[in-house]
């Protein structure tokens, strides 16, 4: 299996390019919300929609092979409208939209 990272930062996308490893792959974490989390992680972890084509972009650049899309709404999550398939979806369009499909 290879080595699958997070990044959801240009920074992590430039150390992540760096480092040695062979057939180095790397999940883009996008952000995810939810007020009424006991613990959110929305303001700690994962970058905005906005910022993720930049990414993406710099990520090919680096030759950094993105493969997929990561995201925690954070612990004891109680909105159901924060849902995992509304951050999949919201993911798919991240992609979708820089062409790179999934």
């Amino acid at each position: 299996m290879q080595p699958q990272f997070l990044s959801d930062t240009l920074c992590i996308c430039r150390w992540l390019s760096l480092s040695n490893l062979n057939s180095l792959q790397v999940l883009l974490r996008i952000r995810a919300d939810d007020a009424s989390a006991l613990c959110c992680l929305g303001t700690k972890y994962g970058c905005e929609p906005a910022d993720a084509a930049a990414i993406l972009a710099a990520a090919a650049a680096l030759h950094t092979d993105v493969v997929g899309v990561s995201f925690h709404v954070g612990s004891g999550s109680r909105d159901p409208k924060v849902s995992p398939l509304f951050y999949i979806c919201k993911g798919r369009q991240i992609f979708m939209l820089t062409s790179w499909g999934v």
